[in-house]
């Protein structure tokens, strides 16, 4: 992945420009599977994983989604793309619509490795209490977090996705993933 980037960045692109394309592949996806809006959970880190999740929320949010943001890191932590991002995505207000309901888990992206630790470790029991007990959709962005993108590694604590929305491509480890 990090070759392909920096090939697009050598063609003129900017990390800016890959999340926003990024974002508006999440929000077609999502929106080929769930075309009537709903409500969102975002559950998100503090890298770019979470800046595309940031991203697509906000292209869903004016598709007319409702959401709620779960923040594993203060934003002062995020980087400076993924809070530029956060302070972009201005959710919907009013009522909450709760058909359908998913969640976005955004909290670790490629570089991460297991073992999980606090308190994404947290975040991510919350997303699989929430998708056991709650019928919801959970859609990982890129990876579920946990799983080891090389090797399909997985914590005991890996987030258990209905639908992983790959960037660039599919990641070795989504195949390697027992």
């Amino acid at each position: 992945m990090r070759a392909a980037e920096a090939a697009a960045f050598a063609r003129g692109s900017t990390p800016e420009t890959l999340m926003d394309e990024a974002a508006a592949g999440i929000a077609r996806a999502i929106t080929k599977f769930f075309p009537t809006p709903g409500h969102c959970l975002v559950f998100a880190g503090k890298g770019n994983n979470a800046g595309d999740g940031f991203a697509a929320a906000r292209l869903l949010a004016s598709a007319g989604w409702t959401m709620d943001l779960h923040l594993a890191f203060s934003e002062k932590a995020c980087g400076p793309l993924a809070r530029k991002k956060f302070r972009a995505l201005r959710p919907k207000s009013g009522p909450k619509n709760h058909s359908p309901l998913i969640i976005l888990d955004c909290l670790l992206g490629l570089g991460a490795k297991p073992p999980l630790r606090e308190p994404i470790t947290a975040a991510c029991r919350e997303i699989n209490r929430l998708r056991n007990e709650s019928n919801v959709f959970v859609f990982a962005l890129d990876l579920p977090t946990g799983l080891d993108g090389d090797s399909g590694a997985a914590d005991p604590d890996t987030v258990v996705a209905d639908f992983t929305l790959t960037i660039g491509y599919a990641k070795r480890g989504l195949i390697a993933d027992r």
